[in-house]
């Protein structure tokens, strides 16, 4: 499931860690082997979803070395120089003001779960709302987002 032999290994130690630390759940009418798989099956997920993993980059055909033994890949500099630095914020600023220009409800849930990154349980934890209310407020604050954004583009 992992495609990665060290990380199968880590996550084989663990499982079976976890599984003995649970061993009161497991109940011997059913089949040790189904449990301890559905144990296994959920671990390598759950490792996949924190890995988010990326889709892997090709090295190019550039390096940096003209020695046959040893091919480093030319890495770039993952620093913002100053126009691009200078560009992000330009953009973060514009649309930190369309943010400004939703309403308050809006503007409140675009900001917690996109500037402060705040998941949807915690934003209806901090204002006190049904998670499905957060999500369909969200859907429409996005809507709207677009529809300025939209009119800001066609009034320069």
């Amino acid at each position: 499931m992992v495609r990665n032999p060290d990380d199968a290994q880590d996550l084989t130690q663990e499982v079976f860690a976890k599984a003995f630390r649970h061993l009161a759940r497991y109940q011997p009418q059913f089949a040790f082997s189904t449990w301890l798989l559905r144990i296994t099956t959920n671990h390598c997920i759950d490792f996949l979803r924190r890995k988010k993993r990326v889709p892997t980059q090709f090295l190019q055909a550039a390096f940096v070395s003209n020695d046959e033994d040893s091919l480093l890949p030319e890495m770039r500099d993952q620093c913002l120089d100053p126009q691009e630095s200078y560009i992000r914020q330009q953009r973060i600023e514009l649309v930190q003001r369309v943010v400004a220009r939703l309403p308050a409800k809006y503007a409140t849930l675009v900001r917690l779960r996109y500037f402060q990154e705040l998941s949807y349980e915690e934003i209806a934890l901090e204002l006190q709302l049904p998670v499905g209310t957060v999500k369909a407020n969200l859907f429409r604050a996005c809507a709207l987002l677009l529809e300025l954004l939209g009119s800001s583009n066609t009034a320069r």
